[in-house]
């Protein structure tokens, strides 16, 4: 069963490997298109996606 954090963290890597280094300028299109919306449960959403994703590029620089 697939948990609210394996959405999140699947959303992150998803979003990672189809837009790499233009990711972060992705998920802060989506963030602003659902504000625009009044979707405040998308906006957590895709904060908490921008979290994990900021968390992914923390450990890919120590791992080098």
């Amino acid at each position: 069963m697939l948990t609210r954090d394996h959405v999140i963290w699947a959303g992150a890597l998803l979003v990672e490997k189809r837009f790499g280094p233009e990711a972060p300028f992705y998920i802060n299109q989506q963030i602003g298109s659902l504000v625009i919306k009044d979707d405040i449960v998308g906006v957590e959403m895709w904060q908490k996606i921008a979290a994990a994703y900021d968390q992914l590029l923390d450990q890919e620089i120590d791992d080098e």
